[in-house]
């Protein structure tokens, strides 16, 4: 038992309270179990209750046993002063408070069904990687879709409350804390630490200086460091080569070039290397002037195409300088700008709501995952598996949330499908 499971069953009311009695015999009534409080001090606020018929407003206290309440020194912490009731897994010792006065105390240990107490340990000592997975056909689905939605929100907030960190660092600048945003996603995983050292070196105002896609792919490129060879095989390296030097010289760019050291290409499918990717982000960025107002407006019904753009002629039938391909590279695939609408659309549009207090936006965010088609991977595979069916980008964010942040860790707890199952008993 932890304080943690007292202060769910305490929050929840999942004891029987039937005939309460202190561990002095005094009758108590619950009337209102009291806020939870995250911060310092007693774990419940202005709860409501009766003992021995006389009702008191104040705190409540958790603790596994009793003794815990000197232990912790809170007799002679004056923010302990309003508590009320002390409510513990084991009575041991009296709780007294700092003017003489012994707390009234409430031992949940015979108040806890076998069942509760039996799924409990079920969930917290399960194997599965869904800890739930044998108990799971006892929900609802409008629990499991609500859990989703529930944790979808969790997940967005958590993202954009990077995102708007990172604007305050950049002096309320959204373009290029949006042009940071679009680098950190294009690495997939792979590459994700490169191109934020990438978004790191480069300036977004020389993107919008540049004319043409030969110009915006020999800035990206020279400035991840595929540039710097002396020779090469390949005729258009040497033309993006002489293209960058120019570049150089005219716009005197602040920071030096990367050394392509930085970048992975082991394990990955030719349309994924990070030469292939420049050059789609390359595309992106000249075809989308003004990234951050142009996602900001695009229409919902835009959203799956927003990111998709055709690489130049040389990358479509070239992965590396001196490397072709058997089949023609268009650009951005259809599941990649899925996953920039999800991750920098999406993201970027909760936090422009959060930053101008616009529900608006926040409504087109989830409008924008739910036009968008699910993802698919191990971990939604595994939602599928147990019946759940993710019919949208809003679905599968879901899940991979629920299953991160929560499976893994055994939050069941603070679960609304863990709920279900442990008030269902």
């Amino acid at each position: 038992m932890t304080e943690d499971v007292l202060q769910y069953i305490w929050q929840t009311q999942s004891f029987n309270k039937a005939h309460l009695l202190t561990v002095t015999g005094e009758p108590v009534s619950i009337f209102r179990q009291g806020d939870l409080n995250n911060d310092s001090g007693p774990d419940f606020s202005s709860a409501r209750l009766a003992i021995n018929e006389v009702e008191w407003i104040g705190d409540v206290e958790i603790h596994i046993k009793t003794s815990s309440w000197h232990s912790h020194k809170h007799h002679l912490d004056p923010a302990y002063n309003k508590v009320i009731l002390h409510v513990v897994w084991e009575h041991d010792t009296p709780a007294i408070r700092n003017d003489g006065s012994e707390i009234p105390t409430l031992e949940l240990k015979h108040l806890i069904g076998r069942n509760w107490l039996r799924k409990y340990e079920s969930l917290s000592a399960s194997l599965f990687a869904i800890p739930c997975e044998p108990f799971f056909a006892e929900v609802q689905d409008i629990y499991k879709l609500g859990a989703l939605n529930k944790v979808l929100i969790e997940r967005l907030k958590r993202k954009s409350s990077l995102l708007l960190k990172e604007l305050n660092r950049l002096n309320g600048d959204w373009e290029q804390a949006t042009v940071g945003l679009l680098f950190e996603n294009f690495g997939f995983k792979k590459n994700n630490e490169a191109f934020k050292q990438l978004a790191s070196i480069t300036d977004y105002k020389i993107f919008r200086k540049l004319s043409t896609l030969k110009q915006m792919e020999a800035y990206l490129l020279g400035m991840a460091g595929f540039l710097a060879k002396e020779k090469h095989s390949s005729s258009y390296h040497q033309e993006l080569k002489d293209e960058f030097l120019w570049l150089t010289k005219k716009y005197n760019f602040s920071s030096k070039p990367m050394s392509a050291t930085w970048w992975k290409f082991m394990r990955l499918r030719p349309a994924n290397f990070p030469t292939q990717r420049l050059a789609q982000l390359a595309s992106l960025l000249f075809h989308r002037k003004h990234l951050f107002q142009t996602i900001i407006d695009v229409m919902v019904k835009e959203a799956p195409y927003f990111f998709k753009v055709e690489t130049s002629e040389f990358w479509q039938t070239h992965y590396h300088f001196n490397k072709t391909t058997h089949s023609a590279l268009r650009g951005i695939g259809e599941q990649s700008a899925r996953l920039l609408s999800i991750n920098v659309a999406a993201v970027l549009l909760i936090a422009y709501g959060q930053y101008t207090n616009n529900e608006r936006y926040t409504k087109k965010a989830l409008n924008f995952l739910e036009t968008i088609r699910p993802e698919e991977n191990v971990i939604t595979r595994r939602w599928s598996d147990l019946g759940i069916k993710l019919a949208s980008a809003a679905d599968s964010q879901g899940a991979i949330e629920l299953f991160n942040n929560y499976c893994k860790n055994k939050k069941c707890l603070r679960c609304n499908i863990g709920n279900q199952i442990l008030q269902g008993t």
